[in-house]
C-alpha cells in the first residue's frame, strides 16, 4: 500500500464521517421542525431546495451536454422526480410517527440493498469488511425492528427504592 493511498482511504473514512454526521443533523432537524406543526412537504421542499442552492456552483461548472438526449433527459427526470422528491416525500411523512433515530437507522437499508443488488445482478464481489458491514447494519436493523427498539436486551439494574422524609 503506497503512501498515497492511505491518504486516499483516511480521507474517505472521513468524507464518510462526515456524510454520516450531516445526516443525523438533517434528519433530526427535519423530525423537530416536522413534530412542531411544519407540513412536511414544507420542511422537505425548503432543505433540498437550500441542498440545490449549495450545488449550485457545481452545476454552472460541470458539462451537462447529456441532458440534451432524450434518454439523459428521461435519466435525470426520473431519478429527481420518481427516486429522490419522492422518497424524500414518504421520508418525511414518516417523520410525523417514526423516532428520527429509527427512522435514520432503517434508511441505511437502502446501501445495503443496492450492494446486494450488485452482488446477485451484477455478479460483484464484496470484500470481508464490506461484508462486516453488512452483518453490522443487519443486526442493526433487526435491533430497531423489535417491539421494543432493542431495550428488552439491555439489563437495567431496578431502581434503588426512594426514602421517604421524615417530617422531625
Amino acid at each position: 500500500m503506497g503512501r498515497g493511498h492511505r491518504g486516499e482511504v483516511l480521507s474517505g473514512i472521513l468524507f464518510a464521517l462526515l456524510g454520516g454526521l450531516l445526516y443525523a443533523f438533517y434528519a433530526v432537524i427535519a423530525a423537530r421542525v416536522i413534530g412542531a406543526g411544519t407540513p412536511s412537504g414544507v420542511v422537505m421542499g425548503a432543505m433540498f431546495g437550500g441542498a440545490g442552492v449549495v450545488m449550485l456552483p457545481i452545476l454552472l461548472t460541470s458539462d451537462f451536454t447529456w441532458l440534451g438526449s432524450a434518454a439523459g433527459l428521461g435519466t435525470a427526470v426520473y431519478l429527481g422526480c420518481a427516486t429522490t422528491a419522492l422518497a424524500c416525500f414518504v421520508y418525511g411523512l414518516g417523520l410525523r410517527t417514526t423516532p428520527v433515530a429509527t427512522a435514520a437507522t432503517l434508511t441505511l437499508a437502502e446501501p445495503a440493498v443496492a450492494a446486494l443488488l450488485g452482488v446477485v445482478v451484477l455478479g460483484e464481489r464484496l470484500a470481508p469488511a464490506s461484508l462486516a458491514g453488512l452483518g453490522l447494519l443487519a443486526a442493526a436493523l433487526v435491533l430497531v425492528a423489535l417491539p421494543t427498539g432493542g431495550a428488552r436486551l439491555v439489563r437495567r439494574r431496578p431502581a434503588a427504592p426512594e426514602r421517604a422524609e421524615s417530617s422531625a
